[in-house]
């Protein structure tokens, strides 16, 4: 008998255009009761803790800049260097995080939006996130390997604006309000992560229908 799966979500998604924040990503597990958020709000963090490093280390280079000694260009190097270091060891435990959660819940696949076909339409600082995006992506798809655990991408295309409740789906731009989502047409209300990652699992699970894969099944 096939093997049947369920789905979980996890996190991710930075560098989104800058009226698309961040959200959940999801997983596919064996078994279990379905859906659930991730860790203490994994996203947030990412997103916070990043920016506010960058912000941090481009006002100590402009600082530094406006004084043109050989002694500020070596500390602009040196700095450079500090948060290069620290940004690849908060990937590293993010990325751990991400794929010990999906161990602990005996997920089988990460799921991830595509987000490859924007770079071009996106700012400078979320050039960076897009940067912080894709070498969380591959941390993780080095990590989950290890473990078994696949790692695929879906289209980003409206998860975001879709509600996530079986039966509905209405999709528009004013179902989301910054962390609150709650639908125009059924009134159900979630935190917008959490509704992006039903999505994210919803399109994974119809993408596996639609090609014959089957061997899915999802409770949300």
């Amino acid at each position: 008998m096939r093997r049947q799966r369920q789905v979980c979500p996890t996190f991710e998604g930075y560098g989104r255009p800058a009226r698309r924040r961040p959200r959940a990503g999801a997983a596919v597990r064996r078994t279990g009761p379905g859906l659930r958020r991730t860790g203490p709000g994994l996203r947030r963090i990412l997103a916070w803790k990043s920016n506010h490093k960058r912000r941090e280390y481009e006002r100590q280079r402009a600082r530094l800049q406006q004084k043109g000694t050989r002694s500020a260009h070596l500390t602009i190097q040196s700095i450079g260097d500090t948060f290069a270091n620290w940004s690849e060891d908060f990937l590293h435990h993010a990325s751990k995080e991400l794929v010990t959660e999906a161990v602990s819940h005996g997920c089988t696949t990460i799921v991830f939006e595509d987000l490859e076909n924007i770079r071009e339409r996106i700012s400078d600082a979320s050039k960076f996130q897009q940067w912080a995006f894709n070498e969380l992506k591959r941390q993780v798809e080095y990590k989950a390997k290890q473990e078994g655990i696949l790692v695929e991408t879906v289209h980003p295309a409206y998860t975001s604006q879709r509600c996530s409740e079986t039966g509905c789906g209405f999709t528009h731009e004013d179902n989301r309000d910054g962390d609150v989502f709650v639908c125009q047409k059924c009134s159900k209300e979630l935190h917008s992560d959490y509704n992006a990652a039903r999505n994210i699992a919803h399109k994974f699970i119809q993408n596996r229908r639609k090609s014959g894969s089957g061997g899915v099944t999802y409770h949300l």
